[in-house]
Parts: structure tokens; C-alpha cells; sequence
């Protein structure tokens, strides 16, 4: 706990944050993750594919950083209260992934 409390601290006072976007590189990776959310459809005659969300995770040691690149482009479709359920669905998938409890309503949802 004291670790996450930690890297808390230091993502809020010591980080600096950069944005830079490759345009070429950006329509050729959300083509590529659009492909992925199309082909997971299940039920492709029953299902409308609207949009996926990426999360990318990279660490240089040699620099002692952690780069993260958040890739939404393909989520223009999709409104942005859709958009929020689905960002708490996977925040709740993550919890389960780390060994924590999935926080639910009452309805179980």
C-alpha cells in the first residue's frame, strides 16, 4: 500500500508531462486497434462494433521514467456517458486482475 501511495506522489509533484502525437503513426495504430474491437464482435450479426480504448505502458530504465500513450481516437462514435461505464468496467476488470474486489451496486452491476 505504501508503494501505491508513493508512486501517487511522485505522479503528482514530480512528473513532468509531454504530449506529442505522430499523425501517421496514430491513424496506422487506431486502424489497428478498430481491427481488434471489429474482430472480437461474438455475435457480429446481432452487435454493433462503436469504438475501443487502448492503454500503453512503457518503462526505460536507463531513463527511470514510465511513458504511457492512451489511445481514444477510435472512440468518437461512442458518447461519452457510454465511454465512462466502459472506463469503470475495466477499471473494475484491473482490481480483479491485481488480486482486489470488484466493486458492485447493490443490482450486482
Amino acid at each position: 500500500m505504501k508503494q501505491s501511495k508513493e508512486f501517487q506522489t511522485e505522479l503528482g509533484q514530480k512528473v513532468a508531462v509531454e504530449r506529442e502525437q505522430t499523425k501517421e503513426l496514430a491513424s496506422k495504430s487506431n486502424a489497428i486497434l478498430r481491427n481488434i474491437g471489429e474482430g472480437l464482435n461474438p455475435l457480429v450479426k446481432n452487435l454493433t462494433y462503436m469504438g475501443s480504448m487502448g492503454m500503453h505502458i512503457y518503462q526505460s530504465e536507463i531513463l527511470g521514467q514510465i511513458f504511457f500513450i492512451a489511445q481514444t481516437e477510435t472512440m468518437r462514435d461512442v458518447p461519452e456517458e457510454t465511454a465512462s461505464a466502459a472506463h469503470k468496467t475495466l477499471k473494475q476488470e484491473l482490481m480483479n486482475t491485481y488480486g482486489r474486489a470488484r466493486q458492485t451496486k447493490r443490482s450486482g452491476f
